[in-house]
């Protein structure tokens, strides 16, 4: 069984998001308030798609996620992007292990998807964690 995660805290984004990225949180939040909990962001490569992700996972959603990527090149990238926020104290609970999910969890969906990698009780942790309703 997992350990208990700690309060979300006072994580946040030390830095300035970019036009795109704000405009793009103008249509997240009234979603957010309407109780959406699927947002979908399309734009090209470079534009901070992981960035903004992060923003609305720190500065609005304020709970755990799990961030599933194709490769990881980008799953590694998801961790280190955090590096541009105020962990708060937590950076131990940034986690790109499924064994050891974290405040903000990224995987592979091959680590969620292979059998004997280690996703089998991923769903069973999820709901143990509070990372699915």
């Amino acid at each position: 069984m997992p350990k208990p995660l700690p309060d979300f805290g006072n994580i946040h984004f030390d830095g300035t998001l970019r036009p795109s990225q704000e405009a793009a949180c103008k249509e997240i939040i009234p979603q957010l308030e309407n109780g959406e909990t699927r947002l979908y962001v399309v734009a090209p490569p470079g534009s901070g798609k992981t960035v903004l992700g992060l923003y609305v996972w720190a500065d609005l959603v304020k709970k755990p996620a799990l961030v599933l990527s194709p490769n990881s090149a980008i799953q590694a990238q998801w961790a280190a992007r955090t590096s541009l926020f105020n962990l708060d104290g937590k950076d131990e609970y940034i986690s790109t292990d499924p064994k050891k999910p974290g405040l903000l969890t990224s995987l592979t969906y091959q680590a969620v998807t292979a059998p004997g990698k280690g996703g089998e009780d991923i769903e069973e942790k999820a709901l143990l964690l509070g990372l699915r309703n």
